[in-house]
C-alpha cells in the first residue's frame, strides 16, 4: 500500500525573502536524521523546476494562474514509515515540520 500526502508548515515567506538555492532540510525519523539536502537538488534550483512545468502547460495551451500551489520537486528521497514512527522536516529559515503515522 502506497500513500502519500501534504502539508504547509508553519512559516510562511514571500518568495524573495528566502533563498531558495541555500535552503536546507534534515530529515529525522524518531529522532534520527536520515537524510539532507538544500533545495539545488530540484533541477538545480526550484524555480528551474516551476520554468519547466509552466513552460510543459504552455506547450499544452495551459498556464499557471495566480494563486496556484506549485510543487517544484522533492529535495530529498521519500521515506518509509513503519506504523507509529514519526518523521520531522527541519528546514533552514522555514521552520519544522513534524508528523506520525497511525499503527
Amino acid at each position: 500500500v502506497v500513500t502519500c500526502g501534504g502539508t504547509a508548515g508553519p512559516i510562511m515567506k514571500p518568495i524573495g525573502a528566502v533563498d531558495l538555492e541555500l535552503e536546507a532540510v534534515l530529515v529525522e525519523v524518531d529522532g534520527i536524521v536520515v537524510d539532507s539536502a538544500t533545495a539545488t537538488a530540484v533541477l538545480g534550483h526550484p524555480l528551474e523546476a516551476v520554468a519547466a512545468a509552466a513552460n510543459l502547460l504552455g506547450q499544452r495551451g495551459l498556464a499557471l494562474a495566480a494563486g496556484d500551489w506549485v510543487l517544484a520537486g522533492a529535495m530529498t528521497d521519500a521515506v518509509a514509515l513503519t506504523g507509529g514512527q514519526s518523521v520531522s522536516f527541519h528546514f533552514s529559515t522555514l521552520g519544522s515540520i513534524h508528523m506520525a503515522k497511525e499503527e
